[in-house]
């Protein structure tokens, strides 16, 4: 059984992230100068998404505010699925779809940006948040599989992972993360 699961993990793995890197490599490219023209101008980031892909995001914050491979310029980043008191607030008087959006409402201004990490790209609380970016002049990025190709022309920028199957996705956004991150990080330092 362990071998079966290792093997079809490796091959569907190997499968996603190259298939990514090849068909997403101009939309990553996109994110990342959407994030420059962000922080060049004085915004900030605001990223989020649910289970996982809250993970995700806190990881992405992470590497953006700290020390990456010792690349250590740093940029203002947030993510707003660690607030457990905002979020239990919110989930408890608006409901759990309003948890991003009401937090954007209050924090998010012009200029700023949202990378949105759904792997559905159906996730409620992501596209009202969405909704909210885009009515306050917020720019917007979301990660997905397929799943969310129909994002694509809502968004400035919109990463679709060509899989349906949420572990591989999830795989692949953390390979995303990682490029997203390294280059605006490596750039930054070049540049110090």
């Amino acid at each position: 059984m362990f071998d079966e699961v290792l093997e079809k993990v490796k091959i569907e793995n190997r499968e996603v992230i190259e298939a990514t890197l090849v068909m997403c490599s101009e939309d990553i490219r996109k994110l990342i100068e959407l994030a420059e023209i962000t922080f060049e101008g004085g915004g900030r980031l605001f990223v989020f998404g649910n289970g996982g892909s809250a993970s995700d995001a806190l990881h992405l914050e992470a590497e953006l505010v700290g020390n990456m491979s010792g690349l250590t310029a740093q940029f203002p980043a947030f993510s707003l699925v660690d607030r457990p008191s905002v979020i239990t607030s919110i989930s408890n008087d608006f409901g759990y779809e309003e948890v991003f959006s009401k937090q954007l409402e209050v924090l998010g201004s012009k200029g700023d940006m949202v990378i949105a990490i759904t792997t559905s790209g159906t996730s409620q609380n992501c596209l009202k948040a969405i909704d909210v970016a885009r009515s306050k002049g917020i720019n917007i990025a979301v990660l997905t599989g397929e799943g969310g190709k129909n994002l694509k022309d809502k968004v400035d920028v919109c990463v679709v992972v060509p899989s349906s199957d949420t572990q591989r996705v999830q795989e692949a956004h953390i390979v995303i993360i990682h490029i997203f991150c390294e280059v605006l990080k490596r750039k930054a330092n070049d540049r110090e």
